[in-house]
This record gives structure tokens, C-alpha cells and sequence, in this order.
């Protein structure tokens, strides 16, 4: 099992982000939004948690895995809420 991974509020929007990417397997919106992550790092960090959270679904939506990027990417958004 694994444990629950508590995003900071710029992860959430980017796991928003990446699950709608991943849904349409859009390779062309991945490098779009792993462009304006690199770009605005400067302004805009993740936490260490979120970052290592979003990188794992990024590599594997990379290796053409969209199926499993989409689940990791709605575990992720699943273990935001409280229950």
C-alpha cells in the first residue's frame, strides 16, 4: 500500500493539469506543461513531496504508460481529500 502524498496548492494544480494530459495522452500537452513548470521555478516551487509525486507520473506518462499515469495522477488527487 502505498502512503498518502499531501500536495502543496501549485501540486494540486499541476496533478489537475497532468491527469487532463494524461486522459488524452497528449504528448504535446505534457512537454507543454513540463516547459512551464521548468520555466517558472524560479516563482513558483513545489514542495519537495510534490514535485517527487509529479516527476513519477511525468516519466511514466514519458514511457507511453498513459493508463498508469492517469492513476497515479488520480491517486494523487484522491489522497488530497479528507475523509
Amino acid at each position: 500500500m502505498q502512503s498518502r502524498v499531501v500536495l502543496d496548492d501549485r501540486g494540486y494544480d499541476v496533478a489537475i493539469a497532468l491527469y487532463r494530459v494524461c486522459n488524452q495522452h497528449s504528448e504535446t500537452g505534457l512537454e507543454q506543461l513540463e516547459r512551464t513548470l521548468v520555466e517558472s521555478t524560479e516563482s513558483l516551487t513545489l514542495s519537495q513531496e510534490s514535485n517527487d509525486a509529479i516527476r513519477g507520473v511525468f516519466a511514466t506518462a514519458k514511457s507511453g504508460n498513459w493508463t498508469d499515469a492517469q492513476r497515479q495522477c488520480r491517486k494523487l488527487l484522491e489522497d488530497q481529500v479528507t475523509r
